[in-house]
């Protein structure tokens, strides 16, 4: 007998259990510990217990379906951060269940979108997800690079890092509300991180710029204000954080822009081959996810 159970009904460990056995078979190996996952999934991926449901068979979870509500891109957001069904339990009613359970969560809270990344290649995953209304939005593509093949070339210019606090990067990125960043990019991701490290480029005596780093090399924000584009100033401030932080490499993730990926091309990162589909649910309608 299948059972349906909020995640507030069951202990952290079962969660657990039901996002291990759900991705046990998945594209990409998925190794996580459990205090590694609490930490991670109900901390900067913005999960929240309330809007989890598992699916019990016969007492023991073989399903899952998480979620996490931001304001992004201005809209109230339901993300599911995970959706995952254990192999045998597959092309049953489980996986829709847990999604109309997710999808009611929506509606529930007024959210005015559904949103969601999926592997490309992932057929299957992506027909279910459209057959519940799901589109592709954005292409999510990720590039690394060794700090040490981040040669510097001459700056025409005197450029200046100065280190800043969260509340001064998030006032710059705010200013660029047109852009879209994606979900695990975004300033919510990690305005509780102490350990990421911002700074303001600067040219002269005014601002050009602005860049974001983790203590791991990713790359969470890089800005550098149009007229100074094509100067070297991005290219010398990734070299010159990377000796700052003492980075061995740099990675990256972004959705559609083709400024930025030639920019990072130019610096020879290398791109990865797993991309993913950002996708979303719901026009806005009387403030409920469709």
């Amino acid at each position: 007998m299948i059972t349906y159970v909020n995640g507030t009904q069951i202990q952290v460990s079962e969660i657990y259990k039901a996002f291990i056995l759900g991705f046990s078979d998945y594209i990409i190996k998925v190794d996580l510990a459990e205090t590694s996952f609490v930490t991670r999934f109900f901390g900067p991926e913005g999960n929240d217990v309330k809007l989890c449901h598992v699916a019990l068979a016969d007492g023991e979870p073989i399903g899952l379906v998480m979620g996490g509500i931001r304001e992004w891109d201005g809209l109230k957001t339901l993300r599911c951060g995970a959706l995952c069904i254990a192999p045998e339990f597959r092309g049953t009613d489980v996986a829709r269940t847990l999604m109309d359970l997710h999808w009611k969560d929506g509606v529930d809270h007024h959210c005015q979108r559904l949103s969601l990344e999926v592997i490309k290649g992932n057929d299957r995953a992506i027909r279910f997800y459209e057959k519940n209304g799901y589109f592709p939005a954005y292409d999510i593509k990720y590039y690394k690079i060794k700090a040490e093949n981040l040669e510097a070339k001459p700056v025409e210019d005197f450029i200046r890092l100065k280190e800043v606090d969260f509340k001064t990067l998030g006032a710059h990125r705010k200013k660029q509300s047109d852009i879209h960043i994606h979900w695990q990019s975004e300033l919510e991701y990690y305005k509780e991180s102490t350990t990421d490290r911002h700074f303001e480029i600067q040219l002269g005596d005014r601002l050009a710029g602005c860049l974001s780093l983790s203590r791991a090399g990713k790359i969470n924000y890089l800005w550098i204000e149009p007229k100074d584009r094509n100067r070297g100033l991005g290219k010398k401030a990734l070299q010159e954080t990377a000796k700052v932080m003492n980075l061995e490499a740099m990675n990256i993730a972004f959705t559609n822009n083709g400024s930025l990926e030639g920019f990072l091309r130019a610096l020879h990162f290398e791109k990865d081959k797993i991309e993913q589909f950002e996708m979303f649910n719901g026009l806005i309608k009387k403030g409920a996810c469709q």
